[in-house]
Formats: structure tokens, C-alpha cells, sequence
């Protein structure tokens, strides 16, 4: 766990409260604002996951705006412990404005977290991240093998994915 002033926020100790009073209580109307919240930032995605059902999707392709980004930041920030950006149907890492995010969501003292398929992890949008300092970073791998992977993240070279994953765990080191 993290211990920072986003810990000792007296009005997100009050929220959490109100939050587990609505749950214990069995309340119908919860009084508390989120706690966590999960942000779909894109619907682009650079694989075919044969889980994902972007197959079947009618909605276009797209990217969260960053100034809508930052309203919805605003609005829950006293509120929230953690925004986790994830692509929803999409890779947060095709995002042309991710580390905007990130930075924003750590200028309002909120903990921010990322999911990535990994792929898109090379070199120079690592070091954007690693700079950019999220607080989790959460890499989707399917499979320990490369024969599995690649069933699965369709579109997805095991090796290079992985060498993904060691470079930027080097690099963070």
C-alpha cells in the first residue's frame, strides 16, 4: 500500500466510511461518492483479443478528450483514492494524450493506475511512463507461452512483448 497524503485525506476517509455504512447498512441509496473509478479512454485497440468483443462493437473507434478527462477529475477528485485508466474495449497506450492524464490525475493528488496489453511498450512511450509515474502499472499477458499468447492476443508477438516487459522493468530499476 501506498502512504502518501492521498491516505490522509480526511474527506476520503469520509467518503470510505459513508461508502461501508451504505454497504453494512444495506442501504438502496449509497451516500458516497466513488471510490475507485475505472475510465474507458479509448475504444482503439491494436489487437484482436479473442475474448474482447470489439468484433461485434457498433460504437466507432475513439479517444477521450483530455479537457473531458480532466472534467470528470475534477469533479470526483475530493472523492476518489484511485482512477484507473483503462482502454475499456481499447489500449490505453494508443492514447495520444496518456501521460497528460496521468500527470493531471497526480497534480489533483488522486492515485492513478494503468492497464496495457504490453505491446505498445517500447522504448520511448516506456520512458513517457516511467516519467509520467503512475502509481500501478498493470501488464495484461495471456498465457506463459508464446503458443497460448499469441491464441489469445491475436495480433501479439511473444517475444517482443515480453522483451517489452523486461526492457521496462530494467529501465524502471
Amino acid at each position: 500500500m501506498i502512504i502518501d497524503s492521498n491516505t490522509f485525506s480526511l474527506t476520503r476517509f469520509r467518503n470510505r466510511l459513508r461508502s461501508v455504512r451504505s454497504y453494512v447498512n444495506g442501504d438502496t441509496e449509497v451516500t458516497s461518492g466513488p471510490v475507485e473509478l475505472i475510465i474507458e479512454i479509448t475504444s482503439v485497440c491494436n489487437l484482436a483479443c479473442i475474448m474482447c468483443p470489439r468484433n461485434v462493437m457498433v460504437r466507432p473507434d475513439g479517444y477521450m478528450a483530455l479537457e473531458l478527462f480532466k472534467s470528470i477529475v475534477d469533479q470526483i477528485k475530493d472523492t476518489v483514492e484511485l482512477i484507473y485508466l483503462s482502454g475499456g474495449l481499447g489500449e490505453p497506450l494508443v492514447h495520444p494524450d496518456l501521460t497528460e492524464m496521468i500527470d493531471y490525475c497526480r497534480l489533483q493528488n488522486v492515485r492513478v493506475g494503468v492497464s496495457t496489453n504490453a505491446t505498445l511498450l517500447k522504448r520511448e512511450i516506456a520512458g513517457r511512463i516511467l516519467d509520467a509515474g503512475p502509481d500501478i502499472l498493470l501488464l495484461s499477458l495471456d498465457g506463459a507461452t508464446k503458443e497460448t499468447h499469441e491464441s489469445i492476443r491475436v495480433g501479439s508477438v511473444f517475444e517482443r512483448t515480453m522483451g517489452n516487459v523486461e526492457y521496462f522493468l530494467e529501465e524502471k530499476e
